[in-house]
């Protein structure tokens, strides 16, 4: 009896956390030298995976890596200087509003579903304050 319970928690735990990993168990496409395709990936939720550069001076080159799940919820993620990572995790509606933000070189804070949406963290995983983040690159 008691195995039979130990099987049945095994299974039960495996199935809670298969929408969890249904996102990480496929294998990433092949990098893109740049992310001319980025809006659309957001827009029709096809995994992506791209390289582009994020400053002026071509100093820094950022990954992103974009993949969706069957209801169209989606993990973004882009590396970010001073070794930060953009992590969001999108509805249908924040894809939207970063593929205006590209298309249109928005520069400048993230702010409404975005915020809600995304978060920075730094290269330990804690989560950053976009605040304080902005800080950072305003101090001398």
């Amino acid at each position: 009896m008691a195995l039979r319970l130990i099987a049945a928690a095994a299974v039960l735990a495996a199935l809670m956390g298969a929408p969890a990993t249904a996102l990480t168990t496929q294998p990433w496409p092949e990098t893109q030298p740049t992310c001319s395709a980025l809006p659309s990936a957001l827009r029709s939720g096809a995994t992506l995976v791209c390289t582009d550069t994020v400053t002026p001076e071509r100093s820094f080159e950022a990954e992103h890596r974009l993949r969706c799940d069957e209801a169209g919820l989606c993990l973004y993620t882009q590396t970010m200087p001073g070794n930060m990572t953009l992590w969001c995790r999108f509805s249908p509606e924040g894809r939207e509003a970063y593929a205006q933000t590209i298309e249109t070189r928005a520069d400048g804070p993230i702010r409404g579903i975005m915020a809600r949406e995304c978060e920075l963290r730094d290269s330990a995983g804690a989560i950053i304050s976009f605040e304080s983040a902005r800080g950072d690159d305003e101090a001398p």
